[in-house]
């Protein structure tokens, strides 16, 4: 659970908010915020065409929040980083999500 605190710790605009965790029969769950329009994965399966403008800002707060985390004390890598762990909001605003529990460098 170390490794959840650390992540629960990081406040980014860019990062999905882990709002709290729990052991359940000895799995780590984590409790976050739901997401309407689900991961770029999903708006690309259902062939839902961005406009480049739009791409090129959700481009940037990924590499904004990896940025982040690289940073941080102490650096966390995510190790798979793809569009089905990258979650939209309402304003299309990307999330980095899915860092696994033994990501810490």
């Amino acid at each position: 659970m170390a490794e959840v605190r650390v992540m629960i710790s990081m406040r980014h605009p860019n990062l999905c908010p882990i709002m709290g965790a729990c052991l359940d029969r000895g799995r780590e769950l984590i409790i976050m915020q739901y997401f309407e329009y689900g991961s770029v994965r999903d708006m690309a399966d259902n062939q839902f065409d961005f406009p480049f403008d739009v791409r090129m800002e959700i481009a940037t707060g990924i590499a904004c929040g990896m940025q982040y985390v690289h940073l941080a004390k102490p650096p966390v890598l995510h190790r798979n980083l793809k569009a089905a762990n990258v979650l939209l909001d309402l304003k299309l605003t990307p999330k980095v999500s899915d860092f696994g529990l033994k990501a810490l460098a």
